[in-house]
C-alpha cells in the first residue's frame, strides 16, 4: 500500500518575515495592495505560506533592495524573477557610471564616501539645499536624481517635481524619515522610488546601479505580456512640460494657415490637460486608495499632456510659428 502523501509543509508570518528579512507589515501590504502572494488560512485564520511563497518574497525583497518598485515585479512568476535578477546583474557589470545629483543633509555625504570606493557612480552635483542644487544643475543633465526629506510633506513633493522637471526626467529616488503613507503611495504611483531613511551608502549606491540596470533593460524590446505589465504598472513618470502658459496663451492668438486652427485648440487642449494634472495632484484624499487613484490620474494625464506637446511641436515646425 503507497504511502500517504505528506502534507506541504507550511510558515507562520513571523518565520517568513525571519526568513525573507521582510517585516510583517511589509508582508501584509504585499499581499494586499499588490497581491504578490496568496497565503491559505489555517483553521484559526492564521496566514499559511509556502516554501514557494518563502521563495517569492525572498526574490520580491531582492529587487525591491537594488531599487525596482515592488508594483513593477509584484505579478512576476518564478521565472521571470529569476530572470530580471539575472538580467539585473548582467546590466550592472556592463554598464558605465551613472551620473547622480543629490539634496540633503546627511544623504550627499554618504554618497560621496561610497562613490569614492566604485566606478559605478559619478556624483555630479550636491547640496544641501534645493536652491543650490538647482544652480548647481542649471543647463546640466544627469541619470538620477536623489533626494532627501526629513519629512514628506506637500512642499517636499513639489521640490521632488521642479527639480525633476528641470533636470529633464531622471530616474529620482526619494529618501524621506518621516511621511504620510498617503504622500509616499503619490510618489510611488508616479514613479518615483521612495526609499525610509536611515539607509548607508553601500545601500544607496547598490539601488542606483540596479535600477539603472533596470531602466537600460526597460529599453530593450519586451514582449506583449511584459509591456502590458509596465502599461498597467505605469511606472514612468511623466515628462515635463515643454511649453509654458504664456507661451500657450500667446499661441492662442496666433494668426494661422490651417484653416481649422489646430494650433489654438491644440494650446487649449494642453492648457486644460495642464490644469487637470494640477488639480490631481493637489486634490484632497481620505485614504491611500484615493491618493493611489489621484496619484495615476496625474501620471496619466502627464503622459497625455506629452503626446499632445509632441504633436504640438510637430504642427508648429511644419506652420514654421514661434512662440
Amino acid at each position: 500500500m503507497a504511502n500517504p502523501k505528506k502534507p506541504e509543509s507550511t510558515y507562520s508570518i513571523g518565520a517568513v518575515a525571519r526568513l525573507t528579512g521582510l517585516t510583517t507589515h511589509t508582508i501584509r501590504m504585499w499581499e494586499h495592495r499588490y497581491q504578490a502572494v496568496s497565503p491559505a488560512r489555517t483553521d484559526t485564520g492564521r496566514r499559511a505560506y509556502t516554501a514557494s511563497d518563502v521563495e517569492k518574497l525572498s526574490m520580491l525583497k531582492a529587487l525591491t533592495d537594488q531599487g525596482s518598485p515592488i508594483s513593477s515585479v509584484a505579478d512576476l512568476t518564478r521565472i521571470e524573477l529569476e530572470a530580471r535578477l539575472e538580467q539585473d546583474r548582467a546590466i550592472s557589470h556592463s554598464s558605465g557610471p551613472v551620473t547622480v545629483a543629490a539634496m540633503g543633509h546627511s544623504i550627499p555625504t554618504l554618497l560621496h564616501a561610497a562613490a569614492a570606493n566604485t566606478d559605478s557612480i559619478r556624483l555630479l552635483a550636491s547640496s544641501a539645499e534645493p536652491q543650490e542644487l538647482k544652480a548647481d544643475l542649471a543647463g546640466r543633465s544627469v541619470d538620477v536624481l536623489l533626494l532627501e526629506f526629513a519629512v514628506l510633506s506637500r512642499h517636499a513633493i513639489d521640490l521632488v517635481h521642479q527639480l525633476y522637471d528641470q533636470c529633464g526626467g531622471p530616474r529620482c529616488f526619494v529618501v524621506y524619515r518621516f511621511g504620510r503613507s498617503a504622500d509616499e503611495s503619490l510618489l510611488t504611483a508616479e514613479g518615483f522610488i521612495t526609499l525610509r531613511s536611515p539607509v548607508s551608502g553601500p545601500e544607496l549606491i547598490a539601488a542606483i546601479t540596479s535600477n539603472a540596470a533596470d531602466q537600460a533593460a526597460g529599453q530593450k524590446q519586451q514582449n506583449p505580456d511584459s509591456a502590458s505589465r509596465s502599461r498597467r504598472s505605469n511606472l514612468s513618470p511623466a515628462p515635463p512640460r515643454r511649453y509654458s502658459p504664456g507661451q500657450l496663451n500667446r499661441l492662442s492668438n496666433i494668426d494661422s494657415s490651417v484653416d481649422c486652427e489646430c494650433p489654438h485648440h491644440l494650446a487649449e487642449i494642453l492648457s486644460a490637460l495642464a490644469a487637470f494634472e494640477t488639480y490631481s495632484r493637489n486634490c484632497e484624499e481620505t485614504d491611500d486608495k484615493q491618493a493611489a487613484l489621484h496619484a495615476y490620474l496625474h501620471n496619466a494625464t502627464g503622459h497625455a499632456r506629452g503626446v499632445m506637446e509632441e504633436a504640438l511641436s510637430h504642427l508648429l515646425e511644419i506652420e514654421k510659428i514661434s512662440i
